[in-house]
């Protein structure tokens, strides 16, 4: 079976891919704390171009360390929908900064052993009020020796402190005791140590608990009571290390008229070249989401478009596109492998769609063919023989050249294939 793939352009730095082919991956933008990993996607979308997506399940291969700052790539391979074919790369930016305390409670979902009422619900205990009377477990009759109260956090954290504050109703209406223990999901709850609430002759006890970083998405706090006292407590605070402000105002994706500006990097100027006519539409992407991006068209100044990325801590980058008309050569071209007596055959097909005579050349690693003359509509073929049953994934290159326009090149990939 004839295997098609999907060729790219390089010299004019312009994708042609057939409607059924995938044309990238959305762009991944993570951040986190210094020498922290992140928390990356399971999945990311797929794009087609004929305006199709879907989600494909990816495979991330995390560095084993994370430096202070900076933004750190990590390589990934979104899943393939059709067997036999490799998956697309998938590469995110890590936003990596200096750590900054965060109180997450207020984010997750709270529970409670039992409540007094509605009143005096658990959800109170992460309301920002430091000084109210929060949740309590009063109740007539004997009272409880014991409650916890848990915290379901919005997604895994590295939890440096777990603060409680008590409250003052007429008397000392707070734990004797308590304990706090963290876990991931699904897993064993970790003990933590037992503290002793002090006793205060005014106002209400604010304990403190060092969690030392650990990584846990569920927190509970248990409460061992005063003989026969109710508990009250007005807040609760889990700080965890988060990102601080970033800094970063880089790009991760440009493009003019919807195709992907090749060599993307560091510099703040680009040219590109299009056909008469196409559109010259400058969109960006920038690396960190939460930086605006303000773009001056081309069109609306004189054929140089400009992108202004500001990140969140104020720093601002300008990139300068530079965007000229001119006549390109467009072959279509394929590559196709097959089996023939045991050996690879690798077919390379060049069609010239203009309605001008052209000349392709051709070069593979077994061998090259020039001087290829194109009539206009017309295609040639030609075969070339690998002398292997079994040959790697590999490249080769198409050119051509036709008077008054712009040399076409094209590096096509060429798929593994054995024999057997």
């Amino acid at each position: 079976m004839l295997e098609v793939l999907e060729r790219r352009r390089l010299e004019n730095r312009r994708w042609r891919i057939a409607s059924t082919a995938a044309t990238g991956v959305d762009t991944v933008v993570a951040s986190a704390p210094a020498e922290t990993e992140p928390s990356l996607p399971e999945t990311v979308t797929i794009r087609y171009a004929d305006g199709a997506s879907r989600a494909a399940a990816v495979t991330w291969g995390l560095p084993a360390s994370w430096p202070a700052s900076g933004v750190v790539t990590v390589p990934g391979t979104a899943a393939s929908n059709v067997a036999g074919v490799p998956g697309l790369p998938a590469v995110p930016s890590v936003i990596v900064t200096t750590a900054t305390d965060a109180n997450v409670a207020p984010d997750s979902s709270p529970s409670a052993t039992f409540t007094e009422s509605p009143s005096y619900a658990v959800s109170r205990t992460i309301n920002r009020i430091a000084d109210d009377k929060g949740w309590s477990n009063w109740r007539s009759g004997t009272k409880n020796a014991q409650d916890t109260l848990t915290y379901d956090l919005a997604e895994r954290e590295r939890v440096e402190r777990f603060t409680i504050r008590f409250y003052r109703d007429g008397g000392a209406t707070w734990a004797q005791s308590l304990r706090v223990d963290h876990r991931l999901t699904g897993g064993a709850w970790t003990t933590g140590q037992t503290v002793t609430v002090p006793e205060q002759a005014s106002g209400a006890p604010v304990i403190e608990v060092p969690m030392g970083g650990v990584v846990a998405d569920e927190m509970r706090v248990v409460l061992t009571a005063r003989p026969a006292t109710h508990m009250i407590v007005s807040e609760v605070e889990i700080s965890a290390a988060r990102p601080s402000t970033s800094s970063v105002a880089d790009l991760a994706r440009l493009a003019v008229g919807g195709e992907l500006v090749a060599g993307l990097d560091d510099r703040e100027e680009y040219e590109v070249v299009v056909d008469p006519g196409s559109s010259t539409e400058l969109t960006a992407v920038p690396v960190d989401r939460d930086a605006r991006v303000s773009i001056t068209q081309p069109a609306d100044a004189e054929g140089t478009g400009t992108v202004r990325v500001i990140a969140p801590d104020g720093t601002e980058r300008a990139y300068r596109v530079v965007v000229r008309e001119e006549a390109a050569l467009d072959l279509d071209t394929t590559v196709a492998t097959r089996c023939l007596a045991g050996k690879v055959l690798v077919t390379v097909t060049v069609r010239n769609p203009s309605d001008a005579a052209a000349v392709a050349a051709i070069r593979t690693p077994w061998g090259s063919k020039s001087g290829i003359a194109l009539a206009p509509g017309k295609a040639s073929s030609h075969a070339f023989t690998t002398r292997a049953s079994s040959i790697p994934e590999g490249e080769l290159t198409v050119t051509g050249t036709q008077d008054g326009v712009a040399p076409f090149s094209a590096t096509l990939v060429v798929p593994a294939r054995t024999c057997s």
